[in-house]
C-alpha cells in the first residue's frame, strides 16, 4: 500500500494534464511527486518506461529531493562511452552520457527542485546547457529505459545509491533519495511518454501515468514509492 503524504506545495513542476480527459484519470489521484528512498540494495524500486532508447531519444525530467550517489535514469549497454543514455549524481557532481559521449564532473544537483534534460547533443539543467555531448554513435538498446535506477553493462539493475548488491555501508543512507515530479520522453520529435505522478485508487499503488499511452506504470519491484500530494 502506498505511503501518501498530504503536503500541498506550490513550487513543483507543471503537471498540466493537457488534452487528457477526466475519464482517463478517474481511477487515479494526481500527486505532486513520487519519491524513492532506500536502506538496502535488496529493497530497491524503479519504473520501467517500456522505451528502448536510441541516439534520437530525448528526455526531460523534473526532480526534487535528490540525494547523493543517485542513479537517476538510464544506463549503458556496452560501456560508459558506448550505447549510453543516463544521468547520475554523487556527493559533489553529476554525470551524463549519450551514445559514445560521457561527461563527468558536471554541475552538482542540490537537494531542491530541478529540471534535467538529455539528448545526443547536450545535457542541460534548469534550461542551461551543462555539457555539450555531440554524440556520433547510432544505437538502439535491446533493453528498456528505467527511472530511479540504471541498467548496467552486465545487465544488472542498480537502484538509487547502490551498485548492484553493494550496500556502500560507509555512506549515509538517509541521502539516498529521489523524487520525480514529471517526465517527458521523445523519440526524435514525437512525444512518446508524458508521465505525471499518481496513486491508483483501486490498489493504492503509486507510480506514473502516461498521458500519451493512457497507461499506469508502477514500481517494477515489490516495493512501492512514497506519494506526495
Amino acid at each position: 500500500m502506498a505511503n501518501i503524504i498530504f503536503d500541498i506545495r506550490s513550487n513543483y513542476a507543471d503537471c498540466n494534464l493537457g488534452s487528457i480527459s477526466a475519464d482517463d484519470l478517474s481511477g487515479y489521484v494526481v500527486l505532486s511527486c513520487i519519491k524513492s528512498t532506500i536502506t538496502s540494495a535488496l529493497v530497491g524500486k524503479y519504473i520501467d518506461t517500456g522505451v528502448y532508447p536510441t541516439n534520437n531519444t530525448k528526455i526531460e525530467l523534473g526532480v526534487n529531493e535528490l540525494g547523493t550517489f543517485t542513479n537517476i535514469f538510464g544506463g549503458w549497454e556496452e560501456a560508459y562511452n558506448s550505447k549510453a543514455f543516463s544521468v547520475n549524481a554523487d556527493q559533489t557532481k553529476t554525470y551524463a552520457a549519450c551514445g559514445n559521449q560521457y561527461k563527468g564532473d558536471c554541475a552538482q544537483i542540490t537537494d531542491a527542485e530541478h529540471v534535467i534534460y538529455l539528448d545526443g547533443e547536450k545535457y542541460a539543467l534548469d534550461g542551461a546547457t551543462i555539457a555539450t555531448l555531440s554524440n556520433t554513435q547510432t544505437f538502439t538498446w535491446d533493453k528498456t529505459l528505467l527511472l530511479f535506477a540504471n541498467r548496467r553493462i552486465e545487465n544488472s539493475v542498480w537502484y538509487i545509491g547502490y551498485q548492484g548488491t553493494n550496500d556502500r555501508a560507509d555512506y549515509d543512507k538517509t541521502k539516498y533519495k529521489l523524487s520525480i515530479t514529471y517526465c517527458k520522453i521523445w523519440e526524435g520529435e514525437e512525444l512518446i511518454r508524458d508521465f505525471v505522478p499518481v496513486v491508483e485508487k483501486s490498489t493504492q499503488r503509486t507510480g506514473l501515468f502516461d498521458k500519451v499511452g493512457k497507461k499506469f506504470y508502477g514500481s517494477a519491484t515489490d516495493y512501492d514509492f512514497e506519494g506526495i500530494e
